[in-house]
């Protein structure tokens, strides 16, 4: 069984069992963890940027539409409650709901506005695809960028629901 042997200016020294020693240094341990918090903040932003894309869509929307994204919108914030509640479990700090999530998400959502002026609730759903497709491909990206196991499930979860939804918003943007 590896033993840790020694700590020596900020270097963790680990012997294994065949008598091999392996060292790693807290600044990299720290590195590591500063990363992985950043990858599960990354997520939980793009979550947050779609709880309120679809609080806004269904402000906007009429009354079957605005269930559907008010439906959406839940989901949303129960995937992302649950990534905050899994890294908070791994001893990690992670943003909150009440957090702004992203700058592109804020602006997106002012476009919002405009689709739904010019083009009604088929604006608004086409502007809730086009977040959509982009919170895709942010998940897609980040699943592979250093993610904490206990994190990629929900992420893999949270992914499939944004392609749910996609194919929901396709049919009625059109």
């Amino acid at each position: 069984m590896p033993s840790l042997t020694g700590v020596h200016h900020g270097v963790h020294q680990i012997s294994t069992l065949d008598g091999t020693t392996a060292a790693s240094s807290t600044a990299a341990i720290r590195a590591s963890r500063t990363e992985s918090e950043a990858a599960v903040n990354t997520v939980i932003e793009t979550l947050i940027d779609g709880v309120r894309g679809f609080r806004a869509a269904a402000a906007r929307a009429d009354s079957p539409m605005q269930q559907q994204f008010m439906a959406m919108g839940a989901q949303r914030r129960k995937t992302a409650g649950d990534i905050i509640r899994v890294a908070g479990d791994g001893n990690m700090s992670p943003i909150t709901l009440e957090d702004d999530g992203t700058a592109a998400g804020t602006l997106h959502r002012s476009w919002l506005n405009i689709r739904e002026a010019i083009q009604g609730d088929a604006g608004v759903a086409a502007a809730a695809l086009t977040g959509e497709q982009h919170a895709k491909r942010k998940l897609e990206d980040i699943l592979g960028a250093g993610l904490p196991q206990s994190v990629v499930k929900v992420t893999r979860r949270a992914l499939r629901e944004v392609e749910a939804n996609i194919s929901k918003l396709k049919s009625v943007s059109r």
